[in-house]
């Protein structure tokens, strides 16, 4: 009998069956099912923690899955909205997809040379580290110094603290935002009448995740390693971002205003 034509009793039970079986693959063999809703999908709660959605077949294609997936860590990274986070198996196509949103990166040097056409290719550190920035100030000059976020070892992309590159001796010193903390790319602020570009502060929004609460860090950016000279604790968190900038106040102060 084809599950069309089930009862919607009959329909359940048997996606129910089908629920438990797959339960097993995230460890959550004999937990409770209990119906949510029997539509177009059917939903589960699984236990107290857990939601189980099952879809129609060939419903969507696991492209549309995955891009779902993507969408919903997006909503709970950049937004303050509460949404369900997919639970990923080992291997799988979800398991797949946060593969692929984790950075391996090394900083590098590269050279073009204009008369010649060549270009060359030079790895200065074997520390993960992206998003590198510079006092805007010296672009389109050769600054002294590099400042990046370091990469956590995880299944997805989280900074869990910043870099100082010393471009003339090689020199690096680094500062962890500590367990469970994360923070955003860190952009240089030069301090008032400032004449380096490590005469400033590096400015970062932190996430602890263990109490979800947020707050701004401030580092001195001639001695990162030294922690920071202030921190500015937020009413709300601020959700977990890559990009930043640093904007004077007299910046955004318009003309007449």
């Amino acid at each position: 009998m084809t599950f069309a034509v089930l009862s919607r009793p009959a329909q359940v039970a048997r996606l129910r069956a089908l629920g438990r079986a797959a339960l097993a693959a995230y460890g959550l063999q004999g937990a409770p099912l209990r119906l949510l809703q029997h539509e177009y999908n059917t939903t589960f709660r699984v236990g107290v923690r857990y939601v189980l959605r099952v879809g129609r077949a060939h419903g969507q294609t696991l492209a549309a899955l995955a891009s779902e997936a993507a969408w919903l860590h997006a909503l709970a990274e950049e937004t303050d909205l509460v949404v369900p986070a997919p639970v990923p198996t080992r291997p799988g196509p979800l398991g797949q997809l946060l593969g692929y949103l984790k950075l391996d990166a090394r900083l590098h040097r590269y050279v073009f040379d204009l008369a010649t056409g060549t270009t060359t290719e030079t790895q200065l550190d074997d520390a993960n580290t992206e998003f590198p920035s510079i006092d805007s100030r010296a672009w389109g000059a050769r600054p002294r110094y590099a400042y990046t976020v370091h990469v956590a070892d995880g299944e997805t992309v989280r900074f869990d603290g910043l870099l100082r590159y010393d471009q003339v001796t090689g020199e690096r010193a680094e500062y962890r935002f500590g367990p469970g903390r994360y923070g955003s790319e860190a952009p240089f602020a030069p301090r008032e009448g400032s004449r380096g570009d490590d005469d400033g502060y590096l400015v970062s929004f932190v996430t602890d995740e263990r109490d979800v609460r947020s707050e701004v860090e401030i580092l001195d950016a001639s001695d990162i390693a030294a922690g920071p000279v202030a921190r500015v604790r937020l009413p709300q968190r601020v959700p977990l971002g890559f990009h930043a900038t640093w904007v004077r106040a007299d910046q955004l102060r318009r003309k007449g205003t």
